[in-house]
């Protein structure tokens, strides 16, 4: 009768010993788990390196993307001749906007987590907390320029909508392992939501996106950013659309997303950043009052930077509320506000 115990019986007969056989597997075994362990190690350290060089690429392909979204903002430059300037859309600060304010929002996130914010954007009595801090500087500033008539109305839409492919901190932050840059497709998706929710909105509107992701304050690693930007804010003049990361959700941060929303919007009607991109500081072009003699040190700046000169190599960060921001003759002139 045939047995399962039969090989071990016939080990035996030979004087071939149990013990004696298990060792012998062990030591056939043990080279080939040696060799499948560092085939492993190998195929993961390969893995490693791709992956490294896939996000180094990627890395790459967004710091060009970036410039060339910064290369598009400044497309009005001292070079540029005449006809160059003709040929781009220009939407002068001039006549009346509607600037439409949404609340866009990851599907993880409750609406009572803005909620603060919020509240100081509609009810707050600070002068620069609520909304209407925007047109208010902006018709302090048409003043200096005895600007021709125009109005920038404000509307902040408090309904917010969810994006429900954004599942979780960090996905609209920091957009950009999904796809080169990461902007085109939430670009495409905020267009939808304007479609299907907003389908009465004119196409002269222009629309500023609030996309509340608080990936900065969440701790999430920057190093896939560059290490001087912790965060998203642009803006696209040929759509009429801004995008404003609301990266903290309480009542005092209200102040300065509406400096945020000013200098984004400003982009709409063709002002150019004037902060530098390779270090902490503004062009002479960003400065406040860009005919002082001594030229330094200076006690404003332009929106467009946002940093005071003390020096031409010493700054100092300003806000809204510090009243040292203002719009000056370039910026003015750029928005259709100055003509020489």
């Amino acid at each position: 009768m045939h047995s399962w115990l039969s090989p071990l019986s016939n080990s035996m007969k030979f004087g071939v010993k149990p013990t004696q056989l298990a060792l012998s597997a062990v030591i056939i075994f043990i080279p080939i788990l040696i060799l499948q362990s560092f085939y492993l190690k190998f195929r993961t350290e390969q893995k490693i390196k791709q992956w490294e060089k896939s996000s180094q690429l990627r890395k790459e392909e967004s710091k060009e993307s970036y410039q060339s979204l910064l290369d598009r903002q400044n497309v009005v430059s001292d070079n540029q001749t005449q006809k160059e300037a003709e040929t781009k859309k220009i939407r002068p600060l001039t006549s009346t906007y509607n600037l439409h304010i949404l609340l866009i929002k990851p599907s993880s996130l409750p609406d009572s987590a803005f909620f603060p914010l919020l509240n100081a954007l509609q009810h707050s009595s600070s002068k620069y907390s609520n909304i209407n801090a925007i047109s208010d500087f902006l018709d302090e500033e048409a003043i200096k320029y005895e600007s021709p008539e125009y109005k920038l109305n404000v509307i902040l839409h408090t309904k917010s909508i969810t994006l429900k492919d954004i599942t979780k901190v960090g996905d609209i932050a920091i957009p950009w392992e999904k796809d080169t840059f990461g902007i085109s497709n939430l670009q495409d998706e905020f267009e939808e939501v304007l479609q299907t929710e907003f389908p009465y909105f004119k196409e002269k509107d222009l629309v500023v996106f609030l996309y509340f992701d608080n990936a900065y304050e969440a701790g999430i690693d920057d190093s896939r950013f560059y290490e001087y930007k912790k965060f998203r804010s642009f803006a696209d003049d040929d759509r009429g659309r801004a995008y404003v990361n609301v990266f903290s959700f309480s009542s005092s941060f209200a102040s300065y997303l509406n400096e945020i929303i000013l200098h984004e919007s400003l982009h709409l009607f063709g002002a150019t950043d004037k902060y530098l991109e390779d270090k902490y500081g503004c062009t002479e072009k960003g400065l406040g009052d860009i005919d002082k003699d001594p030229i330094y040190p200076q006690d404003k700046t332009d929106i467009m930077c946002g940093l005071v000169a003390k020096s031409a190599e010493d700054f100092s960060r300003t806000y809204l509320s510090d009243e040292k921001l203002v719009i000056n003759p370039i910026t003015a002139k750029e928005i259709g506000w100055k003509q020489d």
